[in-house]
């Protein structure tokens, strides 16, 4: 991403709202999301402790993101106007990053990642109210389409209430208030930014809780630490990107692509198996999805 503009007043992500980009951009991060899920759940499995496990990948994205700062301006493009509002983004990231990884490592990766993807239908509700971003009909009837298809998928009363479910609960509601705060804070704050601070927060809480439970690691073991924080890395910038370039209520619900996703993944590489109730969920919740790309998106005639 291009950031011209390095003047500490003036952010080159301040764009006019555009709901096909943001949604362009959002699919394409829930891609590498799902894959870092995977690859965190596969890492934690090995025995890792969680804070373990973000510790080291932080090691490897901070750095990027410092040099990807001082090419792209230094002080200016780290400094910010806004220091309370990344401060409280930055610690809802941690509680979200650290719940869901304690809570995936416990449940298997589609019954986590269906959990957490409550937090997309609560922003698209919480922008009508708190963002005043105007949310129309067809968008709530898709909000309610996908809370349908949530209920259906976690199936109550089974092995989806555990207290890993309810570790990825409590991350989903801070997840969902990083959302209105990427979309509140990306008037002023380029991608860049609010990426770092995220991550230097979650990077340096974890380093501080990992001498703790500290598991031995081999050089040998580097190469799929790299591959998280890369895709880590990607997602990131690709969600913030989206939110900060479309209203939230228009982009949440495109987040979900990440359960089909987890699907596969927990197919591919653990046998979970795809229940009915699953696949009957995310059907309902691409339902929800296709809602708001008719309103969003409208197909128009060649001229």
């Amino acid at each position: 991403m291009d950031i011209k503009n390095t003047h500490p007043k003036v952010s080159s992500d301040k764009r006019q709202p555009d709901a096909t980009v943001g949604i362009g951009l959002i699919l394409v991060g829930t891609v590498a999301l799902a894959g870092m899920d995977g690859i965190g759940k596969a890492i934690l499995e090995d025995g890792v402790p969680v804070f373990q496990m973000l510790a080291i990948r932080g090691w490897i994205i901070v750095p990027v993101l410092l040099s990807m700062a001082l090419l792209r301006g230094g002080g200016a493009v780290m400094r910010t106007t806004r220091p309370v509002g990344n401060l409280v983004r930055a610690a809802a990231g941690i509680v979200a990053t650290v719940c869901f990884f304690l809570g995936v490592r416990e449940i298997p990766l589609a019954d986590a990642v269906v959990i957490f993807f409550s937090a997309p239908l609560l922003m698209t509700a919480a922008s009508a109210l708190l963002l005043r971003e105007r949310v129309g009909r067809a968008r709530w009837i898709a909000v309610a389409v996908g809370f349908l298809g949530v209920g259906i998928a976690m199936r109550p009363g089974t092995e989806a209430f555990q207290v890993g479910s309810l570790y990825v609960f409590v991350g989903s509601c801070a997840y969902a208030s990083i959302g209105l705060f990427n979309r509140w804070l990306g008037d002023t704050e380029p991608t860049i930014r609010l990426v770092l601070y995220f991550n230097i927060a979650i990077t340096a809480t974890c380093t501080a809780i990992a001498p703790w439970s500290w598991e031995t690691v081999l050089l040998s073991d580097m190469g799929i630490y790299v591959g998280l924080a890369a895709v880590a890395l990607a997602g990131h910038f690709l969600v913030t990107a989206a939110y900060c370039r479309a209203p939230v209520s228009a982009i949440a619900p495109f987040e979900y692509a990440t359960i089909l996703w987890a699907m596969l993944f927990g197919v591919l590489f653990w046998g979970d198996a795809m229940s009915l109730h699953l696949i009957a969920g995310a059907m309902l919740i691409a339902g929800g999805g296709l809602i708001v790309i008719r309103t969003e998106c409208p197909v128009r005639s060649a001229p």
